[in-house]
């Protein structure tokens, strides 16, 4: 089930070779240290396949696309597989990251949070990412003041073609921030920038423009390349929950990024398929050959013929399985953009005429009762 999933520009600082050792810094410096493979260096190869107890890391190159992917996979005790992406394309410059988890056959399916990939603060922090059609990808929010009205409602109002979504959170009456920006813009780090007002009076010159925007502490989402374009929460729907707000336009942000179309070169999948599809080429070059100086010398090498076509056959089953894999994937998210669309949530139950304190109250309620129950 993939879970995250980004797209972002790069600049010319993030080469292949600068590419591996940030993949090696990011296994090497992980603070968590049971996801750590021990004694990781690298020595300039750019094909790397390395395995510790539950921790495996691959990194496979395209040079003739100047393509190079990497992955990080962590099987947990209760059957949990963990899968990080990381495709970088250097001809168009940008990178796609994408986490997924699947379980094995004796899992134990749960509902486990994650956290967006810390590999987007180095890159952040680094200097490797481009801006996003000249506004910063940052994991801060970016305040706009009396002085910079215009520039705030071009940023709103999508003037400019970002590729990020903005998710715009409006001050209350008395100035205050309905949510902490600074962990919002930090949980949203790589999918949306997080822009606020100096203060009230800034909101109020915002939506005085003859355009909608929000205000009294409601946080607006705006997808510009996206046909939803506009959504809005509103702080008294979650009547002083403010986790219960922060998380669910986290969501929303993460959810949309999910069910986008990606390039099948932007897949760990994809790219290991046209790896293979590489090889099956070369070798039916080399069959050919084969075939030629064999006619034309009369030689007679049958354990060489044979040895081509096992190979061709493994090669091509290994293509068939990620075939279908991809296409149960397509699948997946063809199914989660007809939900969407369709309508954002369904109710967990129906009851009465009692209603949620804040949004998903009663699910949360049936959740925390089951997963306790559960522990018995």
């Amino acid at each position: 089930m993939l879970l995250f999933s980004t797209k972002l520009k790069v600049n010319d600082k993030l080469t292949a070779d600068a590419f591996v050792q940030l993949i090696i810094e990011w296994n090497n410096t992980s603070k968590y240290s049971e996801n750590i493979i021990p004694g990781l260096e690298w020595n300039g190869e750019r094909q790397i396949n390395v395995q510790h107890d539950n921790l495996k890391l691959d990194i496979i190159e395209i040079a003739d696309k100047n393509i190079i992917a990497a992955r990080y996979e962590k099987r947990t005790e209760d059957g949990t597989v963990w899968s990080t992406d990381y495709v970088m394309n250097l001809a168009e410059k940008k990178i796609c990251i994408r986490l997924d988890r699947t379980y094995m056959e004796n899992a134990l399916i749960s509902d486990q949070g994650f956290s967006t990939p810390h590999f987007i603060s180095m890159l952040i922090t680094k200097g490797y990412l481009d801006s996003d059609n000249g506004m910063a990808v940052l994991r801060t929010p970016v305040s706009f003041g009396m002085d910079s009205i215009e520039l705030f409602k071009s940023v709103i109002y999508g003037d400019q073609p970002y590729s990020l979504p903005i998710v715009y959170v409006s001050r209350t009456v008395s100035n205050k921030l309905p949510v902490d920006v600074r962990d919002l813009a930090q949980r949203l780090k790589g999918v949306a920038h997080v822009v606020v007002a100096d203060n009230s009076a800034v909101c109020n010159l915002v939506k005085n423009g003859g355009r909608k925007a929000e205000t009294g502490g409601d946080i607006g989402i705006y997808f510009l390349n996206d046909i939803r374009r506009h959504k809005t929460y509103k702080l008294k729907d979650f009547r002083g929950y403010t986790e219960g707000l922060l998380s669910h336009v986290v969501n929303c942000i993460i959810r949309q990024g999910n069910i986008r179309e990606i390039d099948p070169l932007y897949t760990w999948n994809g790219v290991s398929r046209e790896i293979l599809l590489d090889r099956i080429r070369t070798l039916h070059e080399e069959h050919k050959a084969f075939e030629e100086e064999k006619n034309k010398d009369k030689l007679d090498n049958e354990d060489l013929f044979a040895m081509y076509e096992e190979e061709i056959s493994a090669l091509q089953e290994q293509i068939n399985s990620l075939s279908n894999l991809n296409t149960s994937l397509e699948l997946e998210n063809h199914g989660l953009r007809s939900k969407i669309s369709e309508k954002e949530s369904l109710p967990l139950i129906y009851f009465g005429k009692e209603s949620d304190l804040y949004p998903g109250e009663v699910k949360d309620l049936v959740l925390r009762t089951l997963t306790e129950a559960r522990k018995g």
